[in-house]
C-alpha cells in the first residue's frame, strides 16, 4: 500500500447495545457520504453502481445482516406494559400468493395496531409454512397483558386477511413472552434470540420460496427502532490490537477458533454490553487527561494475548485492566 493510500484510510470501532465491530473504508466515517440516487445501476451522474436484484429466498447475506441489526438495536426501547415477545400471526387454509398481498395484510395490521396503542416497536420476520402459507413473526414490545393483547389481535387479523374461517378467530395469532431475565442483563440476548429464531434452518424450506408465490419482497423488516451505534475512530495499530480482541472475543463465543485475516479485514463479535466492552478496550489504550496509570498499557497488552491463546471453553478469564472478568462482558 503506497503512502497516498495509507493516508486516505480509515480505521474505525463501531460498538452497540450487543456488538463490537471493526470496519475500515477509504470514506470519513465521522463525516456525512453523498448517496446520489440510483435508477437501474447508474447513478444522476451517469455512473455504473451496484443494486440489489430481485429478491428470490432468504439468502446468507440477508440472515448476517438480519443478526448484525438485531444485536444493535436498542430493545429496551421497545418494552411496552406487558414486556416483549413474539406474536405470529398465520393464515387460514385460504391464502395469499402474492407477496405484495400478504405485506399489505401486514402493514393494515400495524396501522391497527398505531392507532390503539402508538407505533410498534421491534422486529419482523416472514417465513413459510410446509403447505405454502406464508406467516410472520414480529418480535416487539406487549402494549398490555398477553391474553388481552392476543384476544385484540385475534379480531383485528381476522378481519384483515378477509378469513372467514371460524378456526382461524381463535388459532390465528400466538403470542410468547420473553421471560428470560431481565433486558438490562442480555441487551445481546434478546436480539440474538430473534436472529437466531429467523436464521434457524435458513436453508429450508420455511426460507425458500415456494413454487407459485410470487413477489416475495423482503424476508424482515424494523418497527420504530434505530441502530444504537457508537463509532471511534482508531489509527492503524490500534485497529490491528482491537481486531485481535474481537476475534478472541468471537472465538470464546462461537466456543472454537474463528477464521482469520490479515490486512484490512474487519472483524465483528456479539458482546453481552457492547458499549462497555468497547469503551473499556479503547481506554486501555488512551489514558484519561491525568495521565496514564503505571503499567497500564503493559497490562492491556497481557490481557489481550492472555484472551487470546485463552480456553474457550472457561467461562472466567483474566481481567482487564481495572475492569470486571471476561465473564462479564
Amino acid at each position: 500500500m503506497n503512502e497516498w493510500a495509507i493516508r486516505r484510510h480509515f480505521y474505525w470501532m463501531e460498538v452497540s447495545p450487543g456488538s463490537v465491530q471493526l470496519r475500515t473504508s477509504k470514506y470519513d466515517p465521522t463525516e456525512a457520504r453523498p448517496t446520489p440516487s440510483r435508477v437501474g445501476g447508474v447513478d444522476e451522474a451517469g455512473d455504473n453502481g451496484p443494486t440489489r436484484g430481485r429478491i428470490n429466498g432468504f439468502s446468507a447475506d440477508s440472515r448476517e445482516r438480519l443478526f448484525r441489526r438485531a444485536v444493535s438495536l436498542c430493545w429496551e426501547e421497545a418494552v411496552g406494559a406487558g414486556g416483549i415477545g413474539m406474536v405470529t400471526f398465520t393464515y387460514p387454509e385460504v391464502f395469499p400468493t402474492d407477496g405484495q398481498l400478504a405485506k399489505a395484510h401486514l402493514k393494515r395490521l400495524y396501522e391497527r395496531w398505531r392507532r390503539r396503542y402508538g407505533k410498534p416497536r421491534g422486529m419482523w420476520k416472514m417465513e413459510f409454512q410446509g403447505r405454502g402459507a406464508p406467516h410472520f413473526h414480529c418480535f416487539v414490545g406487549l402494549p398490555e397483558s398477553e391474553d388481552e393483547l392476543r384476544a385484540w389481535l385475534l379480531r383485528q387479523w381476522y378481519e384483515v386477511v378477509g378469513s372467514g374461517d371460524e378456526r382461524h378467530l381463535f388459532h390465528g395469532v400466538d403470542i410468547s413472552r420473553w421471560r428470560w431475565g431481565t433486558l438490562g442483563e442480555s441487551r445481546a440476548r434478546v436480539g440474538e434470540y430473534f436472529a437466531r429464531h429467523g436464521a434457524k434452518g435458513w436453508t429450508s424450506y420455511q426460507n425458500r420460496v415456494p413454487e407459485g408465490y410470487v413477489s416475495p419482497g423482503q424476508f424482515w423488516g424494523v418497527w420504530g427502532l434505530k441502530p444504537a451505534v457508537e463509532v471511534t475512530p482508531l489509527g492503524r495499530g490500534e485497529y490491528v490490537w482491537h481486531r485481535r480482541l474481537t476475534w478472541a472475543l468471537d472465538g470464546k463465543n462461537r466456543q472454537r477458533k474463528v477464521r482469520k485475516g490479515g490486512g484490512d479485514r474487519g472483524a465483528f463479535a456479539v458482546s453481552v454490553d457492547g458499549r462497555r466492552t468497547g469503551r473499556r478496550w479503547v481506554g486501555a489504550l488512551r489514558p484519561a487527561d491525568d495521565g496514564p496509570e503505571p503499567g497500564a498499557g503493559h497490562r492491556a497488552r497481557d490481557w489481550g494475548r492472555s484472551l487470546e491463546g485463552g480456553n474457550p471453553g472457561v467461562s472466567r478469564g483474566p481481567r482487564p485492566p481495572g475492569g470486571s472478568p471476561v465473564r462479564g462482558w
